[in-house]
């Protein structure tokens, strides 16, 4: 995981918090491939992750964004109602 060091600026790897467990048969390790699950992302970094790959966002589907754009052209076909008459 890449973090980035708040005094210094630098960015470094840091190994995951949970070590990897795994059973050593003597020729083989069974298990040391499997990563742990990473945490949530916030929706922060979803949004910046997505921006990054290239994703368009989903932002603007949403309810709250939907319920202001219709009531924007409600009020622009009413705007233009009014003053066409």
């Amino acid at each position: 995981m890449l973090v980035k060091d708040p005094v210094t600026g630098e960015i470094r790897i840091e190994k995951p918090p949970v070590p990897v467990k795994y059973f050593e048969t003597g020729k083989v390790k069974i298990g040391c491939a499997i990563a742990p699950k990473p945490p949530a992302m916030s929706a922060d970094a979803e949004q910046i992750q997505g921006a990054l790959l290239g994703i368009p966002s989903r932002m603007f589907s949403t309810l709250p964004y939907l319920t202001y754009y219709a009531v924007v052209i409600t009020i622009i076909t009413a705007f233009l109602l009014v003053s066409c008459k």
